[in-house]
């Protein structure tokens, strides 16, 4: 048998509360989001990701979404490299929206440079079927929270949440219906 000490007998160690950055979670996570809807539109528009490709970013909301045209600015280097981006440029207005694949994250309207290889009706229907889908899901948000039942018994952090995500799915849907 065995006399010595096992790691599956020690006592896991608790996390240190003060140690997390939860602002440091949400710029992650939202990077981490940027970067997935960049490789998305690349695989969609059937463009290789071993090309190095373009892509302009417009944050929308103004003066008091800085921060988030900040967070771009300051990890630029590590996006180009996880996008396999020529250029990565911040944008106040996109010239002609139809020579670009786009999509909306965040606070970040994404133009993907296709330079000619944008098949614009697949774009066009691309976005439709992104808009139809957003239309759906807040139906069911807008179910949910006029759920008197669902008030009732929900958390004001769950019915807070839930509000968060209808205001958010409501500026992407205005976003995207400017797409077309």
């Amino acid at each position: 048998g065995r006399e010595s000490k096992s790691i599956s007998f020690e006592m896991i160690s608790k996390a240190d509360e003060r140690k997390i950055n939860l602002k440091a979670e949400e710029n992650f996570e939202k990077i981490k989001e940027f970067v997935t809807a960049v490789r998305n539109l690349r695989l969609s528009n059937n463009v290789a990701s071993s090309l190095k490709a373009e892509v302009f970013v417009k944050v929308s909301g103004g003066e008091d979404k800085m921060p988030d045209k900040i967070l771009i600015e300051e990890f630029q280097s590590y996006i180009q490299k996880l996008c396999n981006l020529e250029k990565l440029e911040l944008i106040k207005a996109i010239g002609n929206e139809n020579e670009f694949a786009s999509t909306v994250v965040n606070n970040f309207e994404i133009f993907f440079s296709l330079e000619g290889s944008l098949d614009k009706e697949k774009q066009a229907e691309k976005i439709r079927k992104e808009i139809d889908n957003l239309k759906k899901y807040l139906e069911g948000l807008d179910k949910k929270l006029s759920n008197e039942n669902f008030l009732g018994k929900a958390s004001d952090d769950v019915v807070s949440k839930e509000k968060q995500k209808q205001s958010e799915s409501r500026e992407k849907l205005e976003k995207l219906q400017k797409l077309i």
